[in-house]
């Protein structure tokens, strides 16, 4: 498995890196944009080969989120540019 989604079990808490803007002179701005996996949920196990839709909400303090990129082990998948924000899945093998 990876450090993200071992083993088929899905765990969120490690899919995200979100801060505070910072411009490297000490001026903190306003918060990045929020997201989070809402399907599958967290901790949940999927059958291999796997198939369904990861359902993804965001949230922004100054607008709206424009886009979500979608990444597997660090290497980039897709891109959706509207809400909802999902993207389909299957054949997922074990891990």
């Amino acid at each position: 498995g990876d450090e993200y989604y071992g083993f088929g079990c899905v765990q969120q808490a490690g899919a995200f890196a979100v801060g505070a803007f910072n411009d490297g002179c000490g001026n903190i701005g306003n918060p990045q944009p929020q997201v989070s996996i809402t399907s599958p949920t967290n901790g949940s196990w999927l059958a291999s080969p796997a198939s369904g839709t990861v359902v993804v909400s965001t949230w922004d303090a100054v607008g709206n989120v424009p886009r979500v990129d979608y990444y597997v082990n660090g290497n980039w998948l897709a891109t959706t540019q509207s809400a909802p924000f999902s993207l389909p899945f299957g054949g997922v093998g074990p891990g």
